[in-house]
């Protein structure tokens, strides 16, 4: 079983042993990649599941399809999967890691 690091701990780790900052120095940009596509997921979900009331007649049709979309493709279930649990799906064949 591989041990699971941070960020924060690898960049550390890193200078402690070898001295070098290289991961330090990019731990802000990182980090705030993995917090931008977490929002963007979160905005995703919120927007898929719940109605707005200002929402048109038409609106929830686009919501629908791609909730369809998820429940019948194996590539859109494991993407939804990968960004809901934040791990590298079972099958990489089935999404992107």
């Amino acid at each position: 079983m591989a041990v699971r690091r941070t960020v924060l701990g690898d960049a550390l780790i890193r200078q402690q042993a070898t001295g070098r900052t290289d991961l330090l120095d990019a731990y802000s940009d990182t980090c705030l990649r993995r917090v931008r596509r977490a929002e963007h997921f979160s905005y995703f979900m919120t927007t898929r599941l719940h109605t707005a009331p200002e929402q048109s007649a038409f609106d929830p049709r686009p919501q629908i399809a791609q909730l369809d979309r998820i429940a019948a493709s194996p590539h859109a279930a494991a993407e939804l999967a990968v960004n809901y649990t934040g791990t590298a799906p079972a099958r990489p064949d089935l999404g992107p890691a």
